[in-house]
């Protein structure tokens, strides 16, 4: 599987890169390096899908090398996000919970 950036695509990447090695800061930036993230997603192909999540999955570090350099993410663990979802609203509830319990303690 390859990633090919289209002209403008590759433009922006450029221009990013330019700005993070001058020290500008640039609005664009959503992502710190060495920070974790995640990316939820719905699947409508079930076999495309498949194909895409086995190319981060793959063995050989040349593969995934490649794919790491093409597109700057070490991808570190692909799972369902149901599990999740549940998980992140608990935590959001807790943190509101914790909020709210502060203001009455005051």
């Amino acid at each position: 599987m390859k990633i090919i950036f289209e002209k403008s695509d590759q433009q922006c990447i450029d221009s990013l890169r330019k700005s993070k090695e001058s020290g500008k800061h640039n609005p664009l930036f959503l992502l710190h390096d060495e920070e974790e993230y995640s990316i939820s997603f719905k699947v409508i192909d079930k076999v495309k899908a498949n194909a895409f999540i086995l190319e981060f999955m793959r063995t050989d570090d040349i593969g995934r090398k490649m794919i790491e350099d093409t597109i700057g993410i070490h991808v570190k663990a692909v799972s369902n996000a149901s599990a999740t979802h549940k998980l992140n609203q608990m935590k959001e509830l807790i943190k509101e919970f914790e909020c709210k319990t502060k203001e009455i303690l005051k």
